[in-house]
């Protein structure tokens, strides 16, 4: 999985755990490698995959990295061609490089 928003990075390394929207339905779980700009930065756990609603938005923004839903939301839109993601994936850090 890339993490290429510097503040959901920021937010998996710092604090080991991280929601991110995405369009795939990962598996709970499911040991998936984590990529920050290209680069193999460790491995994490799909602890929970919920759809994108706003209660799911407001809930976990907690541990987006963003200091609000609107910023999160903005984000995820970036870096999906305008469209926002239909999932937030809960990952846990469990092995840093």
């Amino acid at each position: 999985m890339r993490v290429d928003s510097e503040k959901a990075f920021r937010q998996l390394v710092s604090e080991g755990i991280l929601a991110t929207m995405r369009n795939y339905p990962y598996r709970v779980g499911k040991v998936i490698r984590i990529l920050h700009k290209g680069e193999y930065v460790g491995e994490a756990i799909i602890e929970d995959v919920v759809p994108v609603t706003k209660q799911n938005l407001k809930y976990l923004v907690g541990v987006s990295g963003f200091d609000s839903v609107e910023e999160w939301v903005e984000e995820a839109k970036k870096l999906n061609k305008g469209k926002l993601p239909k999932y937030i994936v809960y990952i846990n850090l469990i092995r840093k490089r």
